[in-house]
């Protein structure tokens, strides 16, 4: 089940960030996963969270983020890819599903929520928020069955990809 994020997630949010290998620490990090940052994070009205909830244990198996404008860091790079940053039009994306949880269609329902989510704000671009690591085989056929377009690379921590997802108005 998906939901959207309250703040009686801030708890579980930080029990499923802390659950991660040191793989999944290094593909998901759009924010810090201490309680205090993750609760200060989501007082910013920009910054808009879904989540997967496992329906027996109800704790967080998968998580999104919509951020409604292109963060400081990657607004240099996508401007230098075409892309004039626009604070009406633009957002930023980052998703993850825990191990156990691929495969199962948590990460498309992830998606279409927070794409339903960034036409209701009237977003009509939608960036991966730091890029996906290009590493990250899965994920980046995930984006690009969903209709990401791949930008360039950067390096950060190794390689990395930036891709754009463009919202058709007939979607």
């Amino acid at each position: 089940m998906t939901k959207l994020f309250t703040v009686e997630d801030h708890l579980k949010l930080f029990h499923y960030l802390h659950s991660f290998d040191e793989q999944n620490a290094r593909f998901f990090a759009p924010h810090s996963s201490d309680l205090i940052s993750i609760q200060t994070f989501y007082q910013d009205p920009l910054h808009r969270g879904w989540c997967g909830v496992d329906d027996t244990s109800v704790s967080l198996v998968g998580y999104a983020i919509l951020r409604l404008d292109i963060p400081a860091h990657d607004r240099e790079r996508m401007a230098g890819y075409g892309f004039r940053p626009d604070s009406r039009i633009d957002a930023s994306f980052a998703p993850s599903v825990a191990v156990a949880y691929r495969g199962t269609g948590l990460a498309d329902e992830l998606w279409f929520r927070v794409l339903r989510d960034a036409k209701d704000y009237g977003r009509r671009r939608i960036f991966l928020w730091g890029g996906v690591k290009a590493e990250n085989q899965r994920a980046i056929k995930f984006y690009e069955r969903h209709g990401f377009i791949r930008l360039g690379t950067f390096l950060y921590e190794g390689e990395n990809l930036d891709m754009v997802y463009l919202v058709d108005a007939r979607n």
